[in-house]
């Protein structure tokens, strides 16, 4: 098995160069475009370049869509993009580096500007020291906290949580003038996932209890912070019902961390 996984590393290497684009030696795939003599280049460089940087003949558009080469490169075997950081992995799709561990992410910690590999995120925020407290806790375990915000301020941030060997990270927003407090929970998955993550929030005094569930999400750096979201909406004069004792802009309530495995 590890010599034919080295014959398969061999022929990625391979097929790695030969689809080399000549412009910026990225990797060309299926849009490859072609000039009259076959030479490619991938679809980016093909919308900056005119000529062929190799023949200097023009690409021809009837030849752009080759998709017979398409199909075929398609099917080829390839190192994970992320192999010049660490990673030996010979992929046949997309999905490996979809959850690769040797991919780049990023602390979200305020005033922290750590970037490196996902493998390395759980070792870096045990020890980042920046931003909110790093949360450990267990599945199912109801986390009593407290949160100290101005009723009329609007205020957002990232905590780190690590639960069952990975990072999660629990995002906070109180907006003032809906009156919302939001929470969202984002994975950083190294595999495909085998089961959904939801995080429960509550605030509970007596009688009076507001209760939100939601479920978590794979980071994603691009997300669009003007989307819908929906979160617990908690009148001020409610609000104050969670003050911690003895405080005037500390409130009390519970987190849970629950997992539902996927059938």
């Amino acid at each position: 098995m590890d010599n034919l996984q080295e014959k398969l590393k061999k022929l990625a290497v391979n097929v790695q160069e030969m689809f080399e684009c000549p412009v910026c030696f990225g990797a060309m795939d299926s849009t490859l475009k072609l000039c009259k003599n076959g030479h490619g280049v991938c679809n980016l460089c093909a919308k900056k370049v005119t000529q062929c940087p190799k023949c200097k003949e023009e690409y021809v558009p009837e030849l752009h869509q080759n998709t017979l080469l398409g199909q075929v490169l398609e099917c080829m075997p390839k190192l994970c993009p992320y192999s010049g950081k660490g990673c030996g992995a010979v992929v046949f799709d997309q999905e490996h580096q979809t959850y690769c561990e040797y991919r780049p992410t990023e602390c979200l910690n305020d005033f922290c500007n750590w970037e490196g590999c996902v493998k390395d995120l759980i070792g870096h925020v045990k020890t980042c020291g920046k931003g909110n407290a790093l949360s450990e806790t267990s599945l199912d375990r109801e986390v009593p906290r407290a949160y100290s915000f101005d009723l009329n301020e609007s205020e957002s941030y990232f905590t780190p949580i690590i639960c069952q060997n990975q990072v999660f990270w629990k995002y906070f927003l109180r907006d003032c003038s809906t009156k919302c407090i939001l929470h969202e929970l984002y994975t950083v998955p190294t595999s495909k996932p085998s089961c959904d993550y939801y995080l429960v929030v509550k605030f509970e005094k007596g009688k009076l209890k507001f209760e939100h569930a939601c479920k978590a999400t794979a980071y994603n750096s691009n997300q669009n912070e003007n989307e819908n979201r929906t979160g617990l909406i908690i009148p001020d004069c409610e609000m104050l019902k969670f003050l911690e004792p003895g405080s005037n802009n500390k409130f009390e309530f519970t987190l849970k961390l629950v997992k539902e495995d996927l059938s």
